[in-house]
């Protein structure tokens, strides 16, 4: 009889303990939506690599904690972001990458469908200039461009120390995805002569390996100093463009 009343103490003991381990867990799937651009006080995108790995949005939900974990959002090529798998509750977003460290948006309620900008002093802005790639017979592209600096921030004023030109056979050219046999890296002098100058970079053709006729590529030139900002070397970026070679 003891021995019954254990087994049934035990079972009701159980059938507690799963019943409250399955309450913690009750939430449905986030569905909320946010979504924005991160632009400059001019309202130039701040271009980015596809992804994290140069431009991010940092979320830290104080909803559910007082000391939450931090998560990053990923922020397209563009400069916008949209994430549509978000717990509604209250957040900061920071958004982290080549530019002037911001402090975010603080108390940003996400309910529905949520849009969030965010305007930030990039180190440095490249545009094209026009013609903006120029087809080189040789199998090489010449690319145009201006370089200027995009804050006066006294802390943030280092000469560019890298200016690349990237090249890839897929839409999402950056840092992060490009062919390193056509791309010329340029330092030291030639890097920093391209600030605040009309500036070119041609691409290589070396080794049997160059821009073949008929073909599609994507190009954008990326600049970078010595500072940093929240997401280490990251480069500021130009819009990427098409290139069919004649």
């Amino acid at each position: 009889m003891k021995y019954k009343k254990l087994i049934y103490g035990f079972s009701v003991a159980l059938a507690c303990c799963l019943s409250s381990c399955l309450k913690v867990d009750n939430y449905g799937a986030p569905q909320e939506t946010v979504h924005g651009q991160i632009v400059d006080a001019n309202g130039r995108p701040v271009y980015a690599n596809a992804g994290a790995s140069s431009v991010r949005i940092k979320m830290l939900d104080y909803g559910f904690s007082d000391n939450p974990s931090e998560y990053y959002l990923n922020v397209g090529m563009d400069g916008s972001y949209a994430n549509n798998k978000i717990f509604a509750s209250t957040y900061t977003m920071v958004p982290q990458g080549p530019f002037v460290p911001v402090a975010g948006q603080e108390g940003v309620q996400i309910s529905g469908n949520t849009e969030v900008n965010f305007v930030v002093e990039p180190f440095f802005v490249v545009e094209w200039r026009e013609p903006a790639l120029v087809p080189n017979g040789d199998g090489t592209v010449t690319a145009n461009v201006r370089v200027t600096r995009g804050t006066s921030n006294p802390a943030y004023q280092a000469n560019l120390s890298q200016a690349v030109l990237f090249i890839s056979t897929t839409q999402y050219v950056g840092s992060n995805n490009y062919d390193t046999r056509l791309t010329p890296v340029l330092t030291g002098t030639n890097a920093a002569n391209f600030l605040a100058n009309n500036a070119s970079i041609t691409s290589i053709a070396s080794n049997n390996v160059s821009l073949k006729s008929g073909y599609t590529y994507f190009v954008r030139v990326g600049v970078r100093g010595a500072m940093n900002g929240e997401v280490p070397e990251a480069y500021n970026f130009s819009e990427a463009i098409k290139l069919v070679m004649p």
